[in-house]
Formats: structure tokens, sequence, C-alpha cells
């Protein structure tokens, strides 16, 4: 196998890292707290 000679990918957003793992972290906030209720609703359909 040959060493990676390329350049780093340049990013396709405008925002700085910490706003993704701000973003990242509320979603998965999001998703703790509402997934016992998704899962007591889902036995209904």
């Amino acid at each position: 196998m040959s060493p990676m000679n390329s350049n780093r990918p340049v990013s396709e957003y405008n925002t700085g890292e910490q706003d993704l793992y701000t973003g990242i972290t509320m979603v998965w906030t999001s998703y703790a707290e509402y997934l016992a209720n998704f899962e007591a609703w889902k036995t209904t359909y």
C-alpha cells in the first residue's frame, strides 16, 4: 500500500467545528429525550 499523498479535504460548509459539535449534541440530546416516548407510541400501529 502506498502512503496517502493527497491533501486534506476542503469543507463544503461555512461554519466552525464547535458549531457542528453543538448541533450534534442538540440532536443526540433530543433523540435521547424522546426515544422512550416513541418506543411507547410505536406499538399502537
